[in-house]
């Protein structure tokens, strides 16, 4: 194409593209074989090869047979004796990778929605420490929002208390270990809290790890109430090993779910350790068995 934006040369290739002849170009200019003004920057591009400027501009086609299909234009400047006499046109199709990125992103616009919803924080931080997927629950935790997590070393977004602990975990995952563990949330400004995590390393078909998924889960409440009872459990047991009474509470199955420590008539064999679990079938003498099982019956 020459200063005067009149083509000078086509291949085949490239009229076929558009649904012509090269000798439907040659000698034309772009506004007599194209009456649309293109509304992106194709123009531009070529004015400033024409100036003597390479430039690679991806475009959506206009006319013809492949409009709305995407290609990689390269905008080369044709110069003898340093005059630019015009630009050499090179069109690339790209619309594999087009179609590819919009893929991509769907799929990215889903997993966030998924991620989002499921209400605790997931991340995935590939070997070199670099963020590179945050839910808005794990932006959140940290005070970001995934668009500006994303791309970040973990170590620059990381309390150090935190990366203390969380780091030789992620470099075990790194190294292709499944992790699950469980403390307590320190993130300063928030409220502590118990939380679960998972670390599953992610590995590609060879089984070379590329990064590690890091799930949270909030067990707060969970951990409180399992405190609670362990502690009414405990002052439980603490009272019925005092009393004095021989005690064992059997389920029906003919199981032992709970015995006290035995008191002067329990059979020395029957403790809290060792029968909890069994059955009295199992427990019990023969000659006991015969007197008692009919009762527990």
């Amino acid at each position: 194409i020459d200063q005067e934006l009149r083509y000078r040369y086509a291949n085949q290739e490239y009229a076929e593209y558009f649904g012509k002849l090269p000798g439907d170009l040659v000698g034309r200019t772009l506004s007599e074989i194209f009456a649309d003004l293109p509304d992106d920057d194709r123009r531009k591009s070529l004015a400033r090869a024409l100036e003597g400027e390479s430039v690679i501009f991806d475009r959506m086609t206009r006319n013809g047979p492949n409009r709305g299909r995407w290609v990689r234009a390269n905008y080369t400047p044709v110069r003898s004796a340093g005059e630019v006499l015009g630009a050499a046109v090179f069109l690339m199709p790209i619309q594999h990778l087009k179609d590819a990125e919009a893929a991509t992103a769907a799929r990215e616009r889903q997993l966030s929605l998924i991620t989002d919803t499921i209400g605790f924080p997931v991340t995935y931080i590939d070997c070199d420490g670099v963020v590179r997927f945050a839910n808005a629950h794990s932006a959140s935790w940290a005070g970001l929002t995934p668009q500006t997590m994303m791309g970040c070393r973990i170590e620059d977004i990381t309390p150090p208390e935190i990366l203390a602990h969380s780091l030789p975990l992620l470099r075990r995952a790194w190294s292709g270990e499944s992790l699950t563990y469980e403390r307590a949330a320190l993130w300063p400004g928030r409220e502590t809290r118990r939380v679960r995590g998972h670390m599953i390393p992610d590995k590609d078909e060879s089984g070379t790890v590329r990064g590690a998924l890091v799930v949270l889960m909030d067990i707060e409440e969970d951990h409180r109430l399992n405190e609670s009872l362990l502690a009414k459990t405990r002052e439980m047991q603490l009272v019925l090993d005092n009393i004095g009474v021989p005690m064992a509470y059997i389920d029906a199955d003919r199981r032992f779910r709970f015995a006290n420590a035995p008191g002067p008539d329990w059979p020395q064999e029957i403790t809290s350790d060792n029968v909890v679990g069994k059955t009295i079938d199992e427990v019990y003498p023969p000659a006991v068995l015969e007197r008692v099982g009919a009762l527990v019956d």
